[in-house]
């Protein structure tokens, strides 16, 4: 994804809400979806959970074909296609789905994050208001709503939507970690450091979130901490370089005397 930097040479920290889950579980529980189905499907998400994506793959597939008038077997498609990085295969799909389905809304905010990994906010911005249109309450289109506007630059947009996500959802770690990053990306260090500590603090496990704590800690001068905190997950090398580009980006952001 093309943005500026130096939001370029971090995009990997803003997480979509469909990239840090396992997409194939939206649908397989649905009582409407016949006993077939909801068992080909849970095969899918089987295979998915075991790192077998060309196996589930092709179970959505099968499922597709056998049931080629429910949405539900490409929309779990489309999203194991946008999360092994298959975005244009992604959109493809989601958009078969909405032919089948135009109400689908896993689908269609499938395809609007599919968008944002093809860097093309703009579009994914219209269908994520379209999807808040009908529920203001859908934390997942804000989340994903708040990435396209960062991508746009337009953080303190983003900040919003990511507030308001956080609102519908308080504990959702995707949105914090966004509203972190963006916070840390527009200069406001402490409060970045104070929401991105309570998710590691929260989720030990989540490493984007404690990397972007290490840039935010890094972006305001204290790169004591931001080492420490860096070296819980990377190697020595790569800390050391993410090091030189926060100070790198802090005499960025000075502004330069005029004579």
């Amino acid at each position: 994804m093309m943005r500026k930097a130096p939001l370029a040479l971090i995009a990997v920290a803003l997480l979509l809400g469909a990239c840090a889950s396992n997409p194939s579980t939206l649908q397989i529980g649905d009582s409407r979806n016949p006993p077939e189905l909801r068992t080909l499907l849970r095969m899918a998400h089987q295979a998915e959970s075991a790192g077998r994506d060309e196996n589930a793959a092709a179970l959505y597939r099968q499922a597709h074909e056998l049931h080629p008038f429910d949405s539900a077997p490409l929309t779990a498609w489309g999203f194991l296609a946008n999360r092994v990085g298959s975005y244009e295969q992604a959109a493809d799909i989601f958009r078969s789905a909405m032919s089948v389905d135009e109400d689908d809304r896993d689908a269609r905010r499938g395809l609007a994050n599919a968008l944002v990994n093809l860097d093309r906010p703009d579009e994914a911005l219209v269908m994520y208001r379209d999807l808040l249109r009908d529920r203001p309450d859908d934390y997942r289109a804000w989340n994903g709503m708040g990435v396209a506007l960062d991508m746009l630059s337009r953080h303190v947009d983003a900040q919003d939507a990511y507030r308001e996500g956080l609102a519908a959802a308080p504990d959702n770690p995707n949105l914090a970690n966004n509203l972190g990053l963006s916070l840390a990306l527009t200069g406001q260090f402490d409060e970045a450091i104070e929401v991105l500590s309570d998710v590691t603090d929260e989720r030990a496990d989540f490493a984007t979130a404690r990397q972007n704590l290490a840039l935010a800690y890094g972006l305001a001068g204290e790169g004591a901490t931001a080492a420490a905190i860096a070296q819980r997950d990377l190697p020595d090398d790569v800390v050391r370089r993410n090091l030189s580009y926060y100070q790198a980006a802090r005499f960025a952001r000075r502004p330069t005397p005029t004579e």
